[in-house]
């Protein structure tokens, strides 16, 4: 039997990319485990897997003269391995997807195989927030082919019960693992605002925080804010900051591991995302009793 974890770019740093990376080893002390990512964006993985070897389906660090051409060549190598993977896959082994988006790019290959793995997927996205696409090829690909639905808030579950009420997939509420062992000794004397997220889109809001902290410098130019973390719009954000004469009392860093102690070191923790599924980083943040 073989265990299968599989999602997008996990050798990134995210919530998912985290949760993935602690299901993969604890669960490898006992299981034949096998991790896969759809795409390979870094040299050297954030997360530790020890001896667990990533499988890569298509390698996007590789440069390419025009990018139309990377993506012909990346849809297309995708599609046949996706296909070959979703082929090798026994009666026997387990499957867990991290992201729906994802299990639906294999379960096309899946739905009618005779020798079918148990499928498992995990989303902290309600339902109601996919685009017509994705809704209906969840109900088209889940009734019939994922064993087991994980998300995390039973307004979730309650949500996909109602538009899979003739599937027998079970829908469960579990919790994401908490990825960090928490020590509360933040110290409030430090003036410092602290934020960490991933900087690849707009999602996180880190424009408005930038645009905040100038009118908290202006009445309190003691405080300051770290903001941590890697993404295509660091450098849209870095030029933000210094149109706004801001380098004084802003600083964007690299993503971190060890959070606790950044956390320990700051006095107020700020999550200025637009939307978040499960927000790893928050109940981190909580679980160090950083207000």
């Amino acid at each position: 039997m073989k265990l299968y974890i599989i999602d997008q770019n996990l050798d990134v740093i995210g919530g998912v990319e985290r949760v993935c990376n602690l299901l993969a080893t604890e669960l490898n002390k006992d299981y034949n485990v096998h991790v896969v990512s759809k795409t390979k964006n870094t040299i050297n993985p954030f997360f530790n897997y020890g001896n667990i070897k990533i499988n890569y389906l298509f390698d996007n660090t590789k440069k390419y003269k025009f990018k139309i051409i990377k993506k012909i060549i990346r849809f297309l190598t995708l599609h046949i391995k996706i296909k070959k993977m979703s082929n090798q896959f026994t009666k026997d082994d387990i499957v867990i997807f991290g992201r729906i988006y994802v299990a639906l790019n294999f379960l096309p290959y899946i739905q009618n195989k005779e020798n079918k793995p148990k499928i498992i997927v995990r989303d902290a996205i309600h339902f109601q927030y996919f685009n017509n696409k994705i809704k209906s090829k969840i109900l088209k690909y889940f009734p019939n082919t994922v064993d087991t639905l994980i998300v995390s808030s039973d307004e979730s579950a309650n949500e996909y019960k109602s538009h899979l009420k003739s599937s027998n997939m079970k829908i469960l509420k579990i919790y994401n693992p908490l990825g960090i062992k928490p020590i509360k000794k933040y110290k409030f004397e430090n003036k410092k605002i602290i934020s960490i997220g991933r900087m690849d889109d707009n999602q996180k809001g880190y424009e408005n925080l930038i645009n905040a902290m100038e009118i908290v410098n202006n009445n309190h130019p003691e405080w300051k804010l770290c903001i941590y973390g890697d993404g295509a719009y660091k450098e849209k954000y870095n030029t933000m900051i210094s149109e706004l004469h801001a380098n004084k009392y802003i600083e964007i860093n690299s993503s971190i591991k060890n959070v606790v102690k950044k956390f320990n070191n700051s006095s107020i923790f700020i999550l200025s995302s637009r939307t978040e599924g499960y927000a790893n980083i928050l109940v981190e943040a909580m679980a160090c009793g950083i207000p």
